[in-house]
């Protein structure tokens, strides 16, 4: 497991690793996401509101510096882009890293 609230030990698992299985609060607002970054100030950042399990699979930055995760969703590949979304990294969005559990081989 990752110590709480740590996307620092998420971004090294999943650089080394592999994929990393994280929880968040999911809002309204993200069940209609279609593109880019995800970022709310709706969310709660806390594990006491996570309610749905995805899976961290890589991370990038945009083109304006902007870092974020690669994150497989269960909600079929129409869903968001291929089944995927960004959201943003670095700020325990929607409490995404209160949660996260990988493997230590």
């Amino acid at each position: 497991t990752s110590p709480q609230g740590d996307e620092d030990s998420i971004y090294v698992a999943v650089g080394t690793v592999g994929p990393v299985s994280i929880c968040f609060d999911v809002t309204t607002q993200f069940q209609f996401y279609k593109h880019g970054v995800f970022s709310s100030l709706l969310c709660h950042k806390d594990s006491q509101h996570v309610n749905h399990a995805v899976l961290a699979v890589g991370y990038n930055v945009t083109e304006s510096n902007e870092p974020y995760w690669i994150v497989k969703n269960s909600w079929g590949a129409d869903w968001g882009i291929n089944g995927y979304f960004w959201i943003e990294r670095g700020k325990n969005m929607c409490g995404l890293a209160d949660c996260a559990s990988y493997p230590i081989v």
